[in-house]
């Protein structure tokens, strides 16, 4: 997989070709016990068949794996941390043999009341993360995706997960979110203090149907019409018969906004059965098809600057 970074509101490869981010979540991570003779990435339904689907029928290129940070500290009451990684690793490496990037998105522990700034937790298992794959382009880096609002300060926070990050991974692309739990995109786009944006950051908003995007937010189509905008996660759950999440599908379009359709193997679920390999898409899963054939926003030739090879982009990142 080639490296990506941003430009203006795109993502590009080390050849200043873009690339447009449609994806779907994975879940299973933290809780995943493979049975006698199953493989690692064959109990989160990521085995051959399932990635020839994805990225080959329905044209997926990222796909979004959530996990706990004491997840990658302890391992599983199943897998040490190594045997977890390793099996990480695996699956890392087959999911971008196929073609497509691997979005590790780190969250909460689930059920939590009220959710904490991110803890040292947090750091150490980035850190360990973003060293681990400091040389594998095909991994992105999504910091702490949330279901319910963060306190005040998380931007502080981001920051310096960020710095952690960008400390063993100078090469990283990040997501990151306001924390907001939400389309709000308020205090985006990240800078320094210096005034410039943090580069190599795009920016997650969460999408489903009780935190639909007002198509009259000016703040949120002002950060889409200059940084990479996603969202992460968009999912359904209305009880009408998919006209919301459409909706969404089209303000993605007009945006210009990449997404991480939940799920693939989880409620709620775009086909009927991953893990038996019933790969019949549900009606959720027909609005997230009809999606992905949706047109992309061209790289203006104003945005396309000539590099005199790959190797000067990568020195000069």
């Amino acid at each position: 997989m080639p490296w990506l970074k941003t430009r203006g509101s795109f993502l590009v490869d080390e050849y200043q070709n873009p690339i447009y981010l449609r994806g779907v979540t994975c879940r299973g991570l933290d809780g995943i016990a493979p049975s006698a003779g199953q493989q690692f990435r064959d109990a989160l339904a990521l085995d051959d068949p399932n990635l020839s689907t994805l990225t080959g029928l329905w044209g997926v290129n990222v796909i979004r794996l959530p996990f706990q940070p004491q997840t990658i500290l302890s391992g599983t009451s199943t897998l040490s941390p190594n045997d977890l990684l390793a099996g990480l690793d695996d699956t890392v490496a087959a999911i971008t043999q196929a073609g497509a990037y691997v979005l590790l998105s780190m969250q909460p522990a689930m059920g939590d009341s009220s959710i904490p700034a991110p803890g040292s937790d947090v750091f150490q298992a980035w850190s360990l993360l973003a060293n681990h794959y400091q040389d594998e382009p095909g991994v992105l880096y999504e910091l702490f995706s949330v279901t319910s609002a963060l306190p005040n300060g998380w931007l502080d926070a981001a920051m310096i997960v960020i710095g952690a990050v960008r400390l063993a991974n100078p090469s990283s692309l990040i997501f990151v979110g306001n924390g907001a739990a939400s389309s709000d995109v308020t205090g985006l786009p990240l800078r320094f203090s210096t005034g410039d944006p943090v580069f190599n950051v795009a920016y997650t908003i969460s999408v489903a149907a009780s935190q639909f995007p007002d198509p009259n937010d000016t703040q949120l189509r002002s950060l889409a019409a200059s940084y990479p905008v996603f969202a992460s996660p968009w999912s359904d759950g209305a009880a009408d018969f998919g006209r919301s999440a459409e909706e969404a599908a089209n303000l993605f379009e007009r945006y210009g906004m990449g997404w991480l359709a939940e799920n693939w193997n989880a409620e709620p679920s775009l086909v009927t059965n991953a893990a038996s390999h019933d790969f019949a898409p549900t009606r959720w899963g027909l609005v997230v098809q009809r999606a992905m054939a949706q047109p992309v926003k061209p790289l203006l030739p104003s945005l396309r600057v000539e590099d005199d090879a790959a190797s000067a982009w990568r020195l000069g990142k």
